[in-house]
């Protein structure tokens, strides 16, 4: 090979059109993600062996056509944003909207329980070790 003629690597990111296809994935995995959801602030295993599954090939499906890679939010995620999760919401009937929104005030709701439980742990844990330190 001469020098310079490296090839790039092809991109493999394409680009992503919403289809009544996607349309219909994003519908199928809106209430696999909210029972999952509500399993996970529950702290209880609700849901069945069957229902797991069916949920993770629901979740997989979707974020499949997307594109999307594993380091990235998935649209199903109520803190994703972006073009692409608007235009999908934009395709939903006003209930499903309704009922999406209400879902994601939950879903923040208890990540900011939990976020705020972790930071006072912190603050007790660093408070302790500082006492340790000063012989106290």
């Amino acid at each position: 090979m001469k020098a310079g003629s490296m090839r790039r690597p092809r991109n493999r990111q394409r680009k992503v059109v919403i289809d009544d296809d996607l349309v219909a994935l994003f519908r199928a995995a809106i209430p696999h993600d909210r029972a999952w959801w509500q399993e996970h602030m529950s702290g209880k295993d609700t849901l069945t062996l069957e229902e797991r599954l069916a949920a993770r090939d629901a979740f997989l499906a979707f974020d499949m056509a997307t594109d999307r890679k594993p380091w990235e939010r998935s649209l199903l995620d109520p803190d994703a944003s972006g073009e692409l999760q608007a235009a999908l919401l934009a395709k939903l009937t006003k209930d499903e909207i309704e009922a999406w929104h209400a879902h994601a005030r939950k879903v923040r709701k208890f990540i900011d329980r939990q976020h705020a439980k972790y930071a006072r742990e912190y603050e007790r844990r660093v408070k302790a070790a500082q006492q340790r330190l000063a012989g106290g």
